[in-house]
């Protein structure tokens, strides 16, 4: 890293949107990033479920959303989610429009042959890191909320580039709630746990 203090340090830090201190710069993206799988984890904690990670990442998945038991006739129901954060949210009435995917990590979600249901999870955030997390007096809040979607029905794109962007459609009624995230793994799960 080089030092904060050099001329052009802060129109640096302006239009690569990191954060000037302690005389480093620090890029935010890291942050925003760990903060968003973070807040994936706690959800699925929250809603019984485990959450694992590769050791590897080479394949598109955040964290893989497994439940510890059978649910019909399927043993460990899961779902494998990519996790993205967003503090420039952008869209219409119904849809969030991400273009924060390139192809080659679209094509790690799109078409439907694997093993695992994939999803987009966007936490959207404020822009200002310190505003992630808020501790109240009945808990800690965690800003703001979390959209999935699922492009399992779309094809790959053939020759798919990284320097090229893919827009996905994020439904805003899809809100990624504890019985969304079960549900994700098997419809079964929400009576589930209502039930108990």
């Amino acid at each position: 890293m080089e030092s904060a203090d050099s001329p052009d340090a802060a129109a640096y830090a302006r239009d690569h949107d990191v954060c000037v201190t302690g005389g480093w710069r620090v890029p935010d993206a890291r942050y925003q990033g760990a903060f968003a799988e973070s807040y994936i984890r706690s959800l699925a904690l929250a809603a019984g479920l485990n959450v694992l990670h590769a050791v590897v990442d080479d394949d598109g998945v955040d964290a893989m959303i497994r439940y510890s038991g059978d649910v019909g006739s399927v043993a460990s129901p899961g779902a494998d989610v990519q996790v993205k954060s967003w503090s420039t949210p952008s869209g219409s009435d119904t849809f969030w429009h991400f273009d924060g995917l390139n192809e080659q990590q679209y094509n790690k979600l799109a078409g439907g042959n694997y093993q695992m249901p994939r999803f987009l999870v966007v936490l959207v955030v404020p822009a200002d890191r310190s505003r992630f997390a808020e501790l109240l007096d009945d808990g800690l809040l965690l800003r703001h909320r979390a959209y999935f979607a699922s492009v399992a029905l779309e094809p790959r794109i053939e020759a798919p580039d990284p320097r090229r962007r893919r827009r996905v459609l994020v439904p805003k009624r899809n809100l990624l709630t504890a019985a969304a995230l079960r549900a994700m793994l098997h419809p079964e799960l929400v009576a589930q746990r209502s039930g108990s």
